[in-house]
């Protein structure tokens, strides 16, 4: 099993942004990198239905935390080798990102 992360656009906005980032965020994680979003003080279910402006300060701390602290999070890794800190890192960026280039954009998790 995996989380499953898009944004898409409010449905009354047309601007390029909201539009490119639609189609441009499917980002996907496993759920055995839960602890380590957790730790983060993000755990991810917590951000659908959030614009990506609201979220991006949420992202940033846990990014931060995790950069800051990387062999902590690394004794986090799941022991069956499904999932790793450098992915789950590279998740919480790629949603970082696409919040970034479309702030009114609403995440949606699965």
């Amino acid at each position: 099993m995996s989380y499953a992360v898009s944004i898409h656009g409010p449905e009354n906005c047309n601007c390029d942004c909201c539009r490119v980032r639609r189609a441009e965020l499917d980002a996907g994680c496993t759920y055995n990198c839960s602890a380590m979003f957790i730790k983060a003080g993000l755990p991810i279910r917590e951000m659908n239905g959030m614009k990506g402006a609201d979220a991006l300060p949420r992202l940033n701390a846990a990014i931060a935390m995790m950069t800051a602290d990387k062999p902590g999070f690394e004794k986090l890794n799941p022991p069956n080798g499904w999932g790793d800190y450098h992915g789950a890192l590279e998740f919480l960026r790629e949603i970082r990102n696409a919040c970034e280039a479309a702030p009114m954009g609403v995440l949606h998790v699965g």
